[in-house]
């Protein structure tokens, strides 16, 4: 049997609306490179975790992973702001960071006999 888009909209299915993500969810959303994330990711928290108190939002807790929840709209106002420059400057040294020079590691060179 194959399935329809009509068996989606069916009046007995559930839909369940988004209303917290974690600080991970929303870099990915906005394209952030994952090389390098982790910093941006724990500076994009603890800025939510700001914006929220001072709005005095709840900021939830994930009972499983113990992630920081944030409320989507909270967020996606601060990632239209100030994020999304955040994430441009990660992109910028994330991708020049893949970018080396023949011989310019750390690693001594052979010396040939």
């Amino acid at each position: 049997m194959a399935k329809s888009s009509e068996a989606s909209d069916a009046p007995g299915r559930r839909h369940s609306a988004v209303t917290h993500k974690p600080a991970l969810a929303y870099l990915v959303e906005w394209n952030a490179n994952q090389k390098g994330r982790r910093a941006l990711v724990f500076r994009l928290s603890s800025a939510l975790v700001r914006v929220c108190a001072e709005r005095g939002v709840p900021v939830l807790l994930c009972p499983h992973t113990k992630t920081r929840l944030f409320p989507v709209d909270v967020a996606n106002e601060f990632m239209m702001k100030i994020g999304a420059s955040w994430v441009d400057d990660h992109n910028a040294i994330s991708s020049r960071r893949g970018q080396r020079i023949p011989g310019s590691g750390r690693r001594a060179t052979r010396i040939e006999r």
